[in-house]
């Protein structure tokens, strides 16, 4: 009987623990660069909670049109643990440049609870190029299949 009661308790304990890193379908974090007056890189990445994530190429990227890849359950979990290690009602809705030729950056981020958009174009906290990078490695990374040509 004791024996049975550790079992239950242990399958209680670490079966919740595995759930609890589970990223809902529902989340997302949308990621846009913006265009400049010169050749700056103009694009859409979009990561679903269940790793389909969807790149929409418009100008001064490998990639042109709307195309589609699906990550794996790490990948997914590790950038969303990351999204979810600040605290994003502490964030600006804008960090503005009073210049006219810079890029943004915009951040779409839906979470369970929080739904936050941020657009970067001039100071900002230094975790934003943390997720900008990431963000934009991701986005280059090959294994994309098209599904709509521009």
């Amino acid at each position: 009987m004791r024996l049975f009661l550790a079992l239950t308790t242990l399958t209680i304990l670490f079966g919740g623990c595995a759930n609890s890193g589970k990223i809902p379908k529902s989340a997302s974090i949308k990621f846009e660069r913006t265009a400049c007056y010169g050749s700056c890189p103009i694009y859409t990445f979009t990561l679903n909670g269940n790793g389909k994530a969807i790149f929409e190429g418009t100008r001064f990227t490998d990639k042109i049109g709307k195309y589609e890849k699906q990550f794996n359950a790490e990948e997914t979990r590790s950038l969303f643990t990351l999204l979810n290690s600040i605290q994003w009602d502490t964030l600006k809705v804008d960090y503005p440049a009073y210049v006219s030729d810079l890029p943004s950056t915009i951040f779409e981020y839906h979470f369970k609870n929080t739904n936050k958009k941020v657009v970067v174009t001039g100071d900002h906290p230094e975790i934003l190029n943390t997720f900008k990078t990431r963000l934009h490695n991701l986005a280059s990374t090959d294994g994309w299949t098209l599904q709509t040509k521009k």
